[in-house]
């Protein structure tokens, strides 16, 4: 117990919660977030628009899918919608893969910090 209780406390003693790392992630996560309400709100962000990116650019869609997951995954946000968007656009086995993978892409990330 004594190890874990020195292993949370910096060289000064005092404890760090919020580290350089999570501070760059929550400005970029921020950045992402008003940057799609911003394409949410011009209507250039829809389902059909979507699934128009989808099929025009398939690797790219699946690779920005997995980017948002794996950055919800370290940000600790819900992650029931990516969920259902995943099944939504390409189907549940392979929204389940996409899911995975970016769950698991988003655990080592989180590992790392």
């Amino acid at each position: 117990m004594t190890f874990l209780l020195k292993s949370l406390k910096n060289k000064k003693g005092v404890r760090r919660y919020i580290g350089p790392k999570r501070i760059i992630l929550l400005l970029l996560l921020t950045v992402f977030v008003v940057w799609a309400w911003d394409y949410y709100r011009s209507g250039a962000l829809s389902p059909a628009i979507i699934e128009q990116y989808r099929d025009q650019y398939p690797l790219g869609a699946v690779l920005l899918f997995m980017l948002v997951y794996t950055l919800s995954v370290v940000a600790t946000l819900p992650s029931l919608p990516l969920n259902l968007a995943a099944g939504f656009f390409w189907g549940g086995l392979m929204g389940g893969i996409y899911t995975a993978i970016g769950v698991t892409l988003g655990g080592w990330l989180s590992l790392l910090q």
